[in-house]
């Protein structure tokens, strides 16, 4: 535990009390090869103290709502590499390990430039052929042009979906008055990587 209290002075964000009541966990992953941070924010009551040793499904809070939020809710962070605001990476694809039988995709969606465009990526399971979709999941874009947050040192990501069953899916999105989609596989315990370059 690195952090256990209230964040008064904006520590880990760009604006004092933001987070409010705030536990930081450091976790023990050298294969990582740098730090891996996830952090609880707005708690109504702090379980730990800083220096604790916490395991796997150890109660560490309570949810809330001080600091800047506007109802009680947990805010859940992963940071990757160190503590700054800019370490944050999309917990999607953090919050457990895959399933056996399950992947995820991540998206990005750019123009001839290099700028990522923010749509919704729209997300449908395919059934026995292209007819028979079902609806799973709409997802906003994340800029990482303007706010680095979110961005996977890699895959550079706009959209990311993580634990999906293995099978096939359709990405689909409109923008300026386009339409584009893709049909992709996912495959167990693994990630589905997705680029769109829009011309304009």
């Amino acid at each position: 535990m690195v952090f256990a209290q209230e964040d008064k002075a904006g520590a880990y964000s760009y604006w004092e009390g933001f987070y409010g009541n705030l536990v930081i966990i450091e976790h023990d992953f050298p294969e990582f090869g740098e730090s891996l941070y996830t952090l609880y924010a707005h708690l109504s009551v702090i379980g730990v103290a800083e220096g604790d040793l916490v395991k796997t499904g150890q109660k560490i809070g309570e949810v809330g709502w001080t600091g800047r939020a506007i109802g009680s809710h947990l805010h859940f962070e992963v940071r990757l590499g160190g503590l700054g605001y800019s370490d944050t990476r999309n917990p999607e694809l953090w919050l457990k390990p895959l399933e056996d039988e399950n992947g995820a995709i991540v998206a990005r969606i750019v123009n001839q430039n290099g700028a990522v465009r923010r749509v919704t990526l729209n997300v449908d399971s395919v059934g026995d052929g292209q007819s028979a979709l079902k609806w799973v999941a709409s997802l906003e874009a994340y800029a990482p042009e303007t706010d680095p947050v979110g961005v996977d040192n890699a895959w550079q990501e706009s959209h990311a979906i993580g634990d999906l069953p293995a099978g096939s899916y359709r990405l689909s999105f409109t923008y300026a008055g386009g339409y584009w989609e893709r049909f992709v596989d996912v495959h167990p315990q693994k990630v589905t990587v997705v680029n769109f370059l829009i011309e304009e």
